[in-house]
């Protein structure tokens, strides 16, 4: 192993409900990435959801995981999201996993 890092996770709103996510949505980051991005889904009263993934470095299931996640907690509210900028990383999983259509 070469010892580089990927950036860690951050997540910023933009603007009200436009969240942007970039570095590393990796196993290493996941569960931070899924708490932050649940509270601010939760905390948000927009209809819609917009996730920015244009940032995002690194991605493997864990990080596919905590956006599966962020479309279930959005529905339960009855918000719509909105990806772009999915990694190919992260496509390609959901491929993969049959499960592509969530992503779109």
């Amino acid at each position: 192993m070469s010892g580089v890092t990927a950036p860690p996770f951050e997540l910023s709103e933009t603007k009200p409900g436009h969240l942007r996510l970039q570095g590393a949505m990796t196993f290493a980051t996941a569960v931070a990435a899924n708490a932050a991005l649940s509270r601010l889904i939760i905390g948000s009263n927009d209809p819609e959801v917009h996730l920015d993934l244009h940032g995002v470095t690194r991605a493997d299931s864990a990080g596919l995981a905590v956006v599966v996640e962020a479309l279930a907690v959005a529905r339960k509210l009855g918000r719509r999201v909105v990806l772009s900028g999915v990694p190919q990383a992260m496509d390609d999983i959901a491929r993969i996993s049959e499960i592509e259509e969530m992503l779109r």
